[in-house]
């Protein structure tokens, strides 16, 4: 389901424990991607529970990937760039992940135009095999610089 104002005080712990300090993405900054890109916010929550496992959350941009257009987000964007896929930590390698990024470019492909022409993500290279077995071509080492690891450029087109 999409992502409310009631679910971010979840995802803030899960984006906490989840990434290096230095990656990790503020309060502030998930706040902002709810607020102006919250279409792209999607959580999955356990059926009988309904707690937050996991989130994807996007933002879309004009044109390449770099600092400053993924720190913002432009409605009329080309390129969806996808900022996290995570899941808690107790559940991953279930295949939550996986089954989150299929139903996450479902809805996305479903959609009805206009929409971006390209999803985009950054991802440390012990991951790429996992987006690319979710229909994600490896573009090669990413110039985004953000934390201490090379990150490296998966992309995966559309059809509108």
């Amino acid at each position: 389901r999409r992502a409310e104002e009631a679910d971010l005080t979840r995802i803030k712990k899960l984006e906490a424990s989840s990434y290096p300090a230095d990656e990790a993405a503020s309060p502030e900054r998930l706040q902002f991607r709810l607020r102006n890109a919250g279409e792209w916010f999607m959580v999955c929550v356990e059926r009988d529970t309904q707690e937050i496992v996991g989130y994807i959350c996007s933002t879309a941009v004009a044109g390449d990937l770099t600092e400053e257009s993924m720190a913002a987000h432009d409605p009329n964007g080309d390129n969806l760039c996808i900022h996290s896929v995570v899941v808690e930590h107790s559940r991953r390698r279930l295949g939550i992940g996986s089954a989150m990024l299929k139903q996450y470019m479902s809805e996305f492909e479903s959609r009805a135009p206009p929409k971006p022409r390209v999803v985009s993500l950054l991802a440390k290279q012990h991951l790429c095999a996992f987006y690319q077995a979710a229909g994600f071509d490896l573009m090669g080492p990413s110039p985004v610089e953000h934390g201490a690891e090379q990150w490296f450029l998966l992309q995966r087109a559309v059809s509108n």
